[in-house]
């Protein structure tokens, strides 16, 4: 039973239950849909692909990569970061562009990144960092 509150459909512009009755109310929807999730991995062709499809097409089509090149790649700098030797998980590129740099762990990539991919940032970052 919802409470009063609820039971008035007013919305207040975030929600139109309390927790307690959204509560209520999602088991009661997914006990009425048990096949719901079952359904919507049909739909959605995304939920249920294996990771190693999903890194795939990821890499296609944000890179141009087929996972062959990348693996070629990735043997070549021995499955480590140029920069900093941790394991590679990352492909970087010129921003707006497929053009690939090479691997570098996360942690590198987004640091470039953060930075802009400005040379004379992470010159001054290097200058900051060396102490005299």
């Amino acid at each position: 039973m919802l409470c009063y509150h609820c039971s008035v459909n007013e919305r207040n512009g975030v929600d139109s239950y309390c927790k307690e009755c959204r509560k209520i109310y999602m088991d009661n929807w997914n006990k009425a849909q048990p096949n719901y999730a079952e359904s919507y991995r049909r739909i959605n062709p995304y939920k249920g692909i294996k990771s190693e499809r999903k890194r795939a097409h990821k890499l296609k089509y944000k890179y141009g990569l087929t996972m062959e090149e990348f693996n070629k790649l990735y043997e070549q700098q021995g499955g480590l970061c140029l920069l900093c030797g941790n394991p590679a998980t990352d492909v970087d590129h010129i921003a707006g562009t497929k053009i690939i740099r090479g691997l570098l762990c996360g942690k590198c990539n987004r640091g470039i990144g953060l930075l802009n991919h400005d040379v004379n940032i992470l010159e001054k970052a290097i200058i900051y960092l060396n102490p005299k």
